[in-house]
């Protein structure tokens, strides 16, 4: 494990498509690029002095890296030099709770031609990334909004609430249409993750539920134990076999069967892996930022290699959510 961005805040997480930086936006603010070896700073990216980023997307290409937060503002920075390339308004403002206010996510679509933002009034916009030309509105939420995908293959953009409704949505994302009112969340929607291969979605919620959809149907596919009282951010692993969830602790399941693999004793309040599944970071408001440089694969394999005995049925039926335990050879207890 190491640290990155000690002291930091963090309310967004993003890495470079290279892998040698990592976007992060912060509570108190600015936002930043760091550099994911070493933690040092390469630049800072302010918006109106002590707001809140709440929000940062790299594009495709790793050019340039669009921020978003509390004073109201998209900014779009070219990502090597750190200046503004672009910078514009068009959210309706308000607040959530009295904690959140304007917009609070951003996303670049997977072409890197169009942002999708996400607002506490309730709205995505979508714009023009090169000229910050609102290209679509896409409404329906009564209160505010807590984050904003782009499906990897383009197809759709989703959202999720944070006041107000415990939906999310599915639009498609060339039209605006509405797709799918993803229902069975019983209180707000904070996290949104796409399978590497745009067939699933995750969603997050207030009361710890985790919930994975099927895109082609719009159906469940399964519900994720609950864990904690909230579950803030959700990430796939880069090739689609586990879900990493951030709450009190960071926890990696199993998609194909919904068991819990893994569990982190770090706070993850924010969540990013890279694209060849060796690096994990975790942020956590207060704490900075953490990681895993390990295959995710080969950090459970350590902690099967550390057990010292095999669970018992009740243990087995408290973590693992299963009546019957797998058998101890295959695990490979040493």
């Amino acid at each position: 494990m190491f640290a990155v961005g000690t002291g930091l805040s963090p309310t967004a997480l993003e890495l470079s498509p290279d892998r040698r930086w990592l976007g992060v936006g912060d509570l108190y603010g600015p936002a930043s690029i760091l550099n994911v070896q070493t933690g040092s700073l390469r630049f800072s990216l302010p918006g109106e002095p002590g707001t809140a980023v709440y929000g940062v997307s790299f594009s495709p290409d790793g050019s340039r890296i669009a921020t978003v937060g509390q004073d109201n503002t998209v900014r779009v920075w070219d990502a090597n030099h750190g200046v503004v390339l672009l910078a514009f308004t068009g959210h309706g403002g308000g607040d959530t709770g009295g904690l959140f206010f304007n917009i609070i996510d951003v996303a670049f679509s997977p072409d890197g031609e169009r942002l999708a933002t996400a607002g506490t009034d309730g709205t995505v916009k979508v714009w023009d990334s090169a000229t910050g030309s609102l290209l679509l509105t896409l409404t329906g939420y009564p209160g505010g909004l807590a984050s904003v995908r782009y499906s990897p293959d383009g197809r759709f953009i989703a959202a999720g609430s944070d006041d107000g409704d415990s939906t999310a949505r599915v639009w498609d994302a060339h039209t605006g249409n509405l797709v799918y009112t993803l229902t069975g969340h019983e209180l707000w929607v904070f996290g949104l993750a796409f399978s590497p291969d745009s067939s699933l979605l995750a969603t997050s919620s207030g009361g710890g539920i985790v919930k994975i959809w099927d895109l082609a149907s719009g159906t469940e596919v399964r519900t994720l134990p609950n864990q904690v009282d909230v579950v803030v951010d959700i990430v796939f692993s880069s090739d689609g076999r586990q879900l990493i969830v951030g709450g009190e602790a960071t926890r990696v399941y199993d998609v194909k069967t919904g068991q819990e693999i893994l569990t982190l004793s770090m706070t993850g309040g924010e969540l990013a892996v890279s694209r060849d599944n060796n690096r994990l970071y975790i942020g956590s408001w207060g704490q900075g930022i953490r990681g895993v440089v390990l295959p995710l694969e080969e950090t459970i394999e350590l902690a099967r290699a550390r057990l010292t005995r095999w669970l018992t049925p009740d243990e087995c039926r408290q973590y693992l959510y299963t009546e019957r335990c797998p058998p101890e050879v295959s695990i490979g207890l040493r």
